[in-house]
């Protein structure tokens, strides 16, 4: 990984950290997020899968989850 990349990668999770806790564990889901997103972009430029509808499967996902937590208060 390229330095400029180590340092996105790096700002990002930082970012990740200063998040609200919408529900026990949300940092730590969104930081998983990132990183099957990066793991997506990563195979993507190997193979050209369809990036965007995996991305959006991910995030839906993440979403649904923090829907069932509010949903549960």
């Amino acid at each position: 990984m390229a330095y400029n990349d180590r340092k996105i990668v790096t700002i990002l999770l930082e970012q990740c950290g200063s998040l609200d806790e919408r529900f026990p564990g949300y940092r730590d889901e969104i930081k998983t997020l990132l990183a099957e997103v990066l793991n997506l972009e990563r195979t993507h430029a190997i193979s050209r899968i369809n990036i965007s509808q995996k991305i959006a499967d991910q995030v839906n996902t993440l979403g649904m989850e923090l829907h069932k937590s509010q949903s549960s208060e």
